[in-house]
């Protein structure tokens, strides 16, 4: 299972522990608890997608074999990164098995050395944050390592990628702001006893999530393919949609409201989608008859 699909499958338990809280029966207490419970989760799903993801694409970049020089920045953003990074892993790690400390140091070691090869070797530190949980600061780094645009520059770039995948976008609201509500929601939880967790705010939590994961996911991606490829400076994919209607799947192309073509199955849909959207360097959107995101797909 990939890691969106893990994240569908615990935001979908999320969306299922909330609707508990209309219970009329449900004690006060309890629900209490299924709040905070929520509102902790909300960042950890986040955290848990990356976490996964980011071996996809140590996957992705070690099977392009690039060279240093072709990395963003040349081989200083992702050193410094690895460094700092480093340092937290390896204080972790003081309490860990004598091997699993050797094994990091050795596998890290490898990848600062090919830096200085022919051949750059990849490891997961350098799409891994650098304290507790992961912040503002980290996304910024993930994005950056290995796009050609600076780290202040990377929460413009994510929402232009909300506004093209979400027709629901408040367009004077940047995804940083909703990155903030989701880790401010998690702290307070965690860490106020008497803490009240806005409801609204849990009904929302699972679109905002996976809204933050797919536009981190579509910015790294992308730039991990078009770095590979050696392609021209990134432009912001399309997004080919998948839409129910009354008794099928209408695949819509970017842009366009009509559609493409009609399909009976969804997995089939999904099989034959992708085909398209991988010659054309888009991303495969999921929708429910709202046009809200409930999956996608990168076939590239």
């Amino acid at each position: 299972m990939s890691a969106v699909d893990d994240l569908i499958k615990r935001l979908e338990s999320i969306d299922r522990a909330v609707s508990k809280l209309a219970d009329p029966t449900l004690e006060a207490e309890l629900a209490c608890h299924i709040q905070r419970g929520v509102a902790v989760h909300g960042l950890v799903c986040i955290e848990a997608f990356l976490r996964e993801r980011m071996h996809e694409w140590v996957s992705m970049l070690a099977a392009a074999r690039i060279s240093p020089a072709q990395l963003p920045g040349g081989r200083t953003r992702y050193e410094t990164r690895m460094l700092e990074v480093l340092v937290r892993k390896l204080r972790d790690a003081d309490n860990s098995k004598a091997e699993i400390r050797s094994a990091l140091i050795d596998d890290t070691s490898r990848s600062l050395n090919s830096l200085r090869s022919s051949t750059f070797v990849p490891h997961y530190l350098g799409f891994m944050w650098m304290g507790s949980n992961v912040q503002v600061s980290d996304i910024e780094s993930i994005v950056a390592v290995v796009s050609a645009i600076a780290p202040d520059k990377v929460w413009a770039r994510l929402t232009g990628i909300w506004q093209s995948v979400d027709k629901f976008v408040p367009h004077t609201t940047s995804l940083r702001f909703v990155f903030n509500q989701i880790a401010d929601m998690r702290h307070s939880a965690a860490h106020d006893a008497d803490f009240a967790v806005p409801v609204p705010n849990l009904q929302t939590l699972t679109r905002n999530v996976k809204l933050v994961c797919l536009c981190i996911d579509i910015a790294v991606t992308f730039s991990l393919h078009d770095l590979s490829h050696a392609s021209l400076p990134y432009k912001t994919p399309g997004s080919r949609r998948l839409i129910p209607a009354k008794s099928c799947w209408r695949e819509c192309e970017p842009g366009k409201k009509n559609a493409f073509k009609r399909h009976t199955d969804l997995e089939a849909a999904i099989r034959e989608a992708c085909v398209r959207a991988a010659s054309s360097r888009q991303v495969l959107l999921v929708m429910d008859s709202s046009e809200n995101v409930l999956d996608w797909r990168i076939p590239l």
